[in-house]
Order: C-alpha cells, then sequence, then structure tokens
C-alpha cells in the first residue's frame, strides 16, 4: 500500500476500485554481493603544489608514492594552454608535505593528450594513455615504458586486439598485474555512451574486448574505471540516473570469474560525490584520490581516507534472530485493509481502508484505527471512535510522542473537511484528542501521486517519502528537521545510496536515528516492495551504508511495507495471502547499538514557485492505497539545479577536443532561464573572458507533450534565450541546433506507457558544449 496523491481522491467513486490494489508480483529475485559500505574522511583538495588555476585529473600513485596526475589548460604543458593533457608527478618530502609538481618527461609528454593509466606493481612499467605515433601524433590505444636509470624509455604501443573507440571520448585502467586492461570506449553493443570493457592477457597475448553487461553499464556514460588489487571490485564515474551531479563515483561487485557479471553499482554517497563532475577514483592503501570540479570550473584533485566499513552483519546486528511473523488475529485484521502500523507502548496505531464502518464508509478513505493489549497481553477489539481525526477523506497516524500524547497524523485537515497534502498533530486531554492542527513544513509538495511520513517520537525529524524535484525516479526519502525555535526545514534529499529509479517508501527509523527502515522495489528483491534497512554514517542525512534486504521471512513476492519496532516487538503490513494488506508481527532480539553520531545539524534547502502549471495524470498497478482530496492543482515547480560541469577530458588525437559540458533545465512549456541557469552561463562567460578562442554549439531540446510542430519551436525559442544572454557578454555561438523531442536524454514515458515525469524534466534542456577549435 502506497499513498496515492490527494487529486486522485474521486478515483474512489468509481466501482472497480479493487483492481487499482492487485499487486503487479514482480517475478525476479536480484543477486545482490555481500553489502559492504565504504567510510571516508571529509575530501581536502590537495595543496597548491599540485593543483592549479589549470585542469587536474587522472591521478594514479606509483608503488613508490609518486602521484602522477594529468594537467590540462596549462601554460608549462608541451603544448601551452592550447595543447593537451600533460603528465605531471609530485612526491611527498621528508616532512609529508607534496613537492611542487613537475611534467619533464620529455620522452612521455606531447602536445597531444597524455596520461598513466596504470604502473606494474614494482613500478619499472608505466602504462599510458594513447599510442604514441611518429611526428608527435596520438592514437587510440595504450602505450607502455619501461624505467631505465632514472629516465623512461620511448613509449612503445601495447598490442590489442580491439578497434577504435565510436567516440572521441575513452579511457583506460591497467591493473598492477599487468593481466587486465579495464576500457571505457563507447563500442558497437554500447548500451548509451561510453561502457565499460576489459581485455584479459593470457600466454597468447590479449583477447578482444568484453562488455562488462548491463548491469554495471547504463545508458549513460561509465569513465574512469579503477580495479581493486584482487580484481573484485570496480569503482568508476557514471551519469547514471543515480547521481547527485553530472557524473558520481560508483563501486560494483564481481560475482564470478565471467567478467559480466556484476552487483548492482552503489553510488558511494555524499562524501564523495558532489553535484557537479566527480571522477578518476583510485585506493592506495587508505589513501583515495579522485578529481573533482565541486569547488571550481575545472577539476581539482581531492584526497581522503578510508576509516572503516559498514557490512552487511552490522547493518543487520542481531535482526536474523527473530520468529517467523504471523498474521495478527481478527482482532486488528479484517477483510478490509490494514496498514501502516505504528505501536506506542501498549496501544497500536494503524489504518483500514475498505471497511463499512469507515467514517466514510466503504468506499472513502483510510481511517485511523487503535487497539490496546489487555492485562492477559491481548488485543482488545480494535475501534475507529475518533471523531475529531477520522474523515470522509484518508486518514493515519504517522508519529506518536514518546510520551503518547502527541498523534501525528497524515495531511492537512482544511476547514472544509477536505484533506491536503501535509502533516497534522493532535493533543491528547483526558481521554480525547484536539482538532489537528497543521504542521508547517516549509516547500513540501510532491509531483508524484504517492507520499508517506514518518514522525520521530522525539519529534525532531520527520522522514518524507514523496516525488521531488530531485527525485531519483518515483518517491524518493527526504527528511525535514526542526531546529531550537521550534521551526522546521525544508525537505532535504537523503542521497543517491537509499534512493534508487524505483520507490521508496513507509520510511521508519529507529529511536537512536541511526537505522532506517524503508520499503523499496529500486534496490532488488523478492516482489513488488521489499524491507531494507540502512545505517546513516555521519550526521548529514545523506551518507548511509548501502541498503540491506530483510530477508524472506520479512519479504515476500507480495507489497511488503510499513515495518516498525516497539521494544524487541516488530509490525508490518503485507499482502503475501490475499489481495489487499494485513499487519503482521514479530520478535526479534534487538540490533548491536552502533556508536552515537554527533548532533544532528540544521540543513535549509531553497526552492522556487514559478506560476506555470501542468496537469498530469497517473495510474499505478502497485499494491495501493488513495489519500485525502487535494482540489487544488499542483503547481509546477520545477527549477532544477543540478547541472553537468566538465564532463571529462577527450582522450582524441586531434585539438578539436571538449573542454566543458553543460545542461540547462527549463519549467515545462517555458523558455524561461531559471537562477541555477543564469549561474551556469555565467561560468560560461568567465571562461570565454579566459580563452575567446573557443567553439561553443548550442542545442535546445524539449519533453514529448504536445505537437511535435509545437515543440521543435519551443526548442528554438529555449535556444534563443541562451543565445540572447551570451550576445549580450560578447559571446556568438559557432552552431546553433534545435530539435524539439526528437533527442531525448530519458524516456518520457515508462515501458508500459505511463507518464514519466522526471524523465520528461530531463528532456527539457539546453545543451551547451565548448570545445577547442581545430588546427
Amino acid at each position: 500500500m502506497r499513498l496515492l496523491n490527494p487529486s486522485f481522491q474521486a478515483a474512489y467513486s468509481h466501482s472497480p476500485l479493487r483492481a487499482a490494489f492487485l499487486l503487479v508480483a514482480a517475478f525476479t529475485c536480484a543477486v545482490v554481493a555481500p553489502a559492504q559500505t565504504l567510510l571516508f574522511e571529509k575530501p581536502e583538495k590537495l595543496p597548491a603544489s599540485v593543483n592549479s588555476t589549470a585542469e587536474e585529473n587522472t591521478p594514479l600513485i606509483a608503488p613508490d608514492g609518486t602521484l602522477f596526475f594529468a594537467r590540462m589548460l596549462h601554460g608549462q604543458n608541451e603544448g601551452g594552454k592550447r595543447g593537451g593533457l600533460d603528465i605531471w608527478y609530485s612526491k611527498k618530502d621528508a616532512t609529508g608535505t607534496w613537492v611542487d609538481a613537475k611534467n619533464d618527461l620529455p620522452k612521455l609528454n606531447t602536445k597531444g593528450h597524455n596520461a598513466l593509466i596504470g604502473t606494474s606493481r614494482d613500478g619499472n612499467t608505466i602504462y599510458l594513455l594513447n599510442r604514441y605515433i611518429a611526428g608527435g601524433k596520438m592514437g587510440f590505444g595504450v602505450s607502455y615504458s619501461k624505467k631505465v636509470g632514472e629516465n623512461w624509455s620511448p613509449p612503445q604501443p601495447l598490442i590489442l586486439q580491439m578497434k577504435a573507440s565510436k567516440s572521441e571520448l575513452y579511457a583506460f585502467y591497467m591493473h598492477p598485474h599487468e593481466d587486465v586492461l579495464v576500457i571505457s570506449m563507447e563500442g558497437n553493443n554500447s548500451l548509451g555512451e561510453e561502457d565499460l570493457y576489459v581485455c584479459v592477457k593470457s600466454d597468447t597475448g590479449w583477447a578482444s574486448p568484453i562488455h562488462l553487461g548491463n548491469i554495471i553499464n547504463s545508458e549513460g556514460f561509465e569513465t574512469s574505471p579503477f580495479l581493486s588489487e584482487d580484481k573484485k571490485t570496480m569503482y568508476f564515474a557514471s551519469d547514471g540516473p543515480l547521481t547527485f551531479g553530472n557524473a558520481d563515483i560508483f563501486v560494483s561487485k564481481r560475482l564470478d570469474d565471467s567478467w559480466t557479471n556484476w552487483s548492482k553499482p552503489v553510488n558511494l554517497g555524499a562524501k564523495i560525490n558532489s553535484k557537479r563532475f566527480d571522477a578518476f577514483f583510485m585506493i592506495a592503501g587508505d589513501d583515495v584520490y579522485f578529481a573533482s570540479n565541486r569547488s571550481d570550473t575545472l577539476s581539482d584533485i581531492y584526497h581522503t581516507k578510508i576509516t572503516g566499513k559498514i557490512t552487511t552483519e552490522e547493518v543487520l546486528g542481531n535482526l536474523p534472530e527473530f520468529e517467523r511473523p504471523t498474521k495478527l488475529n481478527e482482532q486488528i485484521n479484517s477483510p478490509a485493509e490494514e496498514s501502516m502500523p505504528l505501536p506506542a507502548s501498549n496501544r497500536l496505531y494503524f489504518a483500514r481502508a475498505f471497511h463499512q464502518k469507515n467514517t466514510g464508509g466503504i468506499w472513502s478513505g483510510l481511517d485511523i484505527w487503535h487497539s490496546k493489549k489487555n492485562n492477559s497481553s491481548n488485543w482488545d477489539n480494535s475501534t475507529n471512535k475518533l471523531p475529531k481525526l477520522n474523515t470522509e477523506g484518508n486518514n493515519a497516524v504517522v508519529g506518536v510522542s514518546t510520551d503518547g500524547n502527541t498523534l501525528y497524523l497524515l495531511n492537512k485537515y482544511k476547514s472544509n473537511g477536505k484533506m491536503q497534502l501535509g502533516v497534522s498533530l493532535s493533543k491528547k486531554s483526558g481521554s480525547e484528542w484536539s482538532a489537528p492542527e497543521t504542521l508547517e513544513i516549509p516547500n513540501l509538495f510532491t509531483e508524484g501521486n504517492y507520499y508517506s511520513f514518518y514522525m520521530h517520537p522525539a519529534e525532531k525529524i520527520l522522514i518524507i517519502s514523496m516525488a521531488g524535484e530531485d527525485s531519483f525516479g518515483e518517491e524518493d526519502l527526504y527528511v525535514s528537521s526542526k531546529n531550537e525555535a521550534g521551526e522546521w526545514s525544508a525537505p532535504k534529499h537523503m542521497g543517491a545510496i537509499i534512493n534508487s529509479k524505483g520507490f521508496e517508501t513507509s520510511p521508519f527509523l529507529s529511536e537512536d536515528t541511526k537505522t532506517l527502515y524503508f520499503s523499496s522495489n529500486g534496490h532488488g528483491g523478492f516482489g513488488d516492495g521489499d524491507i531494507f534497512a540502512t545505517i546513516r554514517i555521519d550526521t548529514s542525512w545523506a551518507n548511509w551504508s548501502q541498503p540491506v534486504n530483510l530477508g524472506e521471512k520479512f519479504n515476500s513476492e507480495k507489497f511488503d511495507a510499513f515495518f516498525a519496532i516497539n521494544g524487541n516487538e516488530i509490525y508490518f503490513s503485507s499482502n503475501r495471502n490475499d489481495s489487499l494488506s494485513n499487519i503482521y508481527y514479530s520478535k526479534f532480539v534487538p540490533p548491536i547499538a552502533i556508536k552515537d553520531a554527533e548532533p544532528v545539524t540544521e540543513n535549509k534547502v531553497e526552492a522556487s514557485f514559478p506560476d506555470k502549471q501542468e496537469k498530469e495524470t497517473a495510474t499505478n498497478s502497485k499494491a495501493t492505497i488513495g489519500t485525502t482530496g487535494l482540489e487544488e492543482e499542483k503547481e509546477e515547480r520545477e527549477e532544477i539545479t543540478e547541472r553537468a560541469p566538465v564532463k571529462k577530458p577527450v582522450l582524441d588525437e586531434d585539438f578539436k577536443t571538449m573542454l566543458l559540458s553543460r545542461v540547462i533545465y527549463f519549467n515545462f512549456d517555458s523558455e524561461q532561464l531559471t537562477a541555477s541557469s543564469l549561474e551556469i552561463l555565467k561560468e560560461i562567460d568567465d571562461l570565454f573572458s579566459k580563452n575567446k578562442a573557443l567553439d561553443l554549439k548550442i542545442s535546445g531540446h524539449t519533453d514529448a507533450i504536445g505537437p511535435t510542430a509545437y515543440n521543435l519551436a519551443l526548442s528554438e525559442r529555449r535556444t534563443q534565450s541562451v543565445v540572447n544572454y551570451l550576445a549580450k557578454k560578447g559571446i556568438a555561438p559557432n552552431t546553433i541546433t534545435f530539435h524539439g523531442e526528437e533527442r531525448p536524454v530519458a524516456p518520457n514515458a515508462f515501458p508500459d506507457r505511463k507518464d514519466n515525469p522526471a524523465g520528461r524534466r530531463k528532456n527539457r534542456r539546453v545543451e551547451i558544449i565548448l570545445s577547442k577549435p581545430a588546427n
């Protein structure tokens, strides 16, 4: 049962209501590698002896501790600022300080693109980007160089059985054993842009590239691979669907010896990844190096340390030691729908739908029901006699205060009896509950059709499941916190580790606020929605351990959700034995306590409120139930602040090299530039002020709503908005194109033809590409 947007309340007047609650079961059970989440210190940018005002990327630590990296747009490069990448290097002195980097490698650096992509275990052989061709030219491939005294031999080509990348973007990583070469390139069987491939060396030489498969590769790009020492863990950057910004660093486990069977990639989280471009991750012992442009237009090299790890066992604690769940008796369950159990001391609150005794009758919304344990530890008959709390709309308890005297309720209660998206509270006075009062949460909205809440008993943390403008797929998890003044923060997205391109719903936060339980269909599992657990790693609410499925005792081939703990008791709802959900119960040994975290910091999130409105409808065939009756049309608030910074160094053989890739997003049916768009355009202006001899390409696009001709004209207007702004800065593009709806970067609709608002948002865009001019 997922909670339906209030605007769909009218659907409950139709007779085939039950059809909306039939579960579409998932018949695949994803193979999940043993979960292990690395813990990192806060990354720090390396000092000016390594980083400069130019572009630094591709860090690689040699066995002797030398840091090799690539630098571009630097006056001391072999080809100057307009040349390609040069190899630079630095070492720590006796005090542990990085000395000034040098590029005095005359046999390795040319006017083209040069970078280290691997070293042998003894450090006496280095592997280089590209084939070195007579006359200083470079070609697609890999070269190697041997150490001769204090110098390096002229690079020799590595004989590989492979064709050149179809795109100008490619990258390599040679494993220190020198028998595995990982490649990022666009091949004939790539899913989208650059995919990951591997070449394996045998006694007879290098085999042809093997595509690493559809789990690790996506319709976007996968680049800058790094393979662990044991060849079982792959780190790489991707712009796939679960990113904070333009590219994030992911990790995936190799599940067998085939090179094509990998675990689902996991985002390394907010400490490593930013809203910009993060890539070129590599590990040397406990030290981690990567490149990011999070603090500037161009990338720099960052360093952090691995401080520990969280395993599956730590997430679950002693959770496997629980009784097999049983369905509660008829005092709680009925032939109707029961869900959203929330225990508080010796009382159980839950929501019931399709019951003749509900306030609005069988075809109305949810009613709050509750039951109390008697002296024999049995449940009394449940009742819904809560006249101020139950209406003809959808009503449910989403939180209970520690003392049990405050209930937090689904939705805002309006004076006309209707309900609206939000949270209310009611205070106990004697044996009565007060009329609900609205909890003021700024910028609370949903673009989707479902939502749910959980208020922690301390009444300072509210977890929200909703489809926000920065959601990755359907509903994602957000957090709102209360400050000392009693004000609630705007919802903050909880990151790409726990959120997926599916739905995350029915959150429950442990008493110590360290462990989060939720239901999802986006992390693999047994059925339509499975219950997962994850541990909060720091105080940011965006860093979590990899979610762990609670297993077949809690999860079924049906819809399992609304997990809640009360002491050593567990309650959850499932429709495993029927079309409609019932409430199940189990006992377990509480998990091992996790060390106390630092106090939670407050985080404000700003949002914009454009006036443009977009009417959308959607349906859902999963186990769901509707909530409330919001008549107002939802405002479209889609000023997307994600950015598409330096995509990756173009590693081609000529000088027509992409330097920057930017994406500007637009509201529905609008060509108006947003505040975040202006920030991107200011960066373009800043770069042109430093180098006016750049090629600029601008292309406009739309989603697929509306006539094709109209969308083509709209994409032209969007393109012209960008051109007009740049013209005021004295910048004229070399190429202007507009394509309407013809070139989507994300699906406008799901395979079942249902609308995909998140995909359409990504298609309402203007792409900007800056390149060095061809000679």
